[in-house]
């Protein structure tokens, strides 16, 4: 095997979430901010932890990023109850995790977001290891949450790679030094230029044939 750590990114990724959070995006930074916010606005946004969206907004007072969060959280869960595992997810972990493979994700959700996607879902019991937008100061595109992973794995760099469909995902794991699968499956808004990756499967189980 080429690698012994398989870590994934989670909204576009393991789950389809897309649709879910883009709506409620609209909906509250609308009401946050007074001025009418367009889905395409989104886009530069997939993948960003939501505290550095509101501040990107200009919403810097920390309590009204926090409510202003967890008002978010709660509008996504109106639009989608939970967000469920793109078709072939379970069945890649499945293989994977028989295969002997370690199974982590890393994630800008914080832990009480990642527990709204994951908390109901088939794929956590894949799962075990997690690090999230909790665990680290800085976030994708910095290193930090995957290097915070590999060193709770006490794995080696070249031993991992990272599976995720966004720039911020790609940067991340150039800058850690570990090796990067697109998930092409999971583009919200189109394949995103610049990445460089190891592969670019198009379904989820196409995946092992790259490890």
């Amino acid at each position: 095997m080429r690698y012994k750590n398989i870590l994934f990114d989670v909204d576009g990724t393991l789950v389809d979430s897309g649709a879910a959070l883009c709506r409620s995006f609209v909906r509250v930074m609308t009401e946050e901010t007074g001025r009418p916010v367009r889905e395409e606005e989104y886009a530069r946004y997939w993948g960003v932890p939501g505290e550095e969206v509101f501040r990107d907004f200009g919403i810097l007072e920390e309590d009204r990023i926090a409510r202003g969060v967890e008002k978010w959280n709660r509008c996504r869960q109106e639009f989608q109850a939970w967000s469920p595992p793109f078709p072939g997810i379970e069945e890649l972990l499945e293989e994977l995790t028989r295969r002997g493979f370690v199974l982590g994700v890393v994630t800008s959700k914080n832990a009480v977001e990642l527990e709204a996607d994951f908390g109901p879902s088939p794929i956590a019991k894949y799962l075990p290891h997690r690090v999230t937008a909790d665990d680290t100061k800085l976030h994708k595109p910095d290193p930090a949450p995957l290097l915070e992973m590999v060193k709770r794995l006490g794995a080696d760099k070249k031993d991992c790679v990272y599976i995720g469909d966004t720039i911020f995902d790609s940067r991340c794991a150039e800058a850690a030094g570990i090796d990067f699968i697109l998930a092409s499956w999971g583009f919200l808004f189109g394949e995103p230029g610049g990445v460089r990756a190891v592969g670019r499967p198009k379904r989820p189980m196409d995946v092992p044939a790259l490890l």
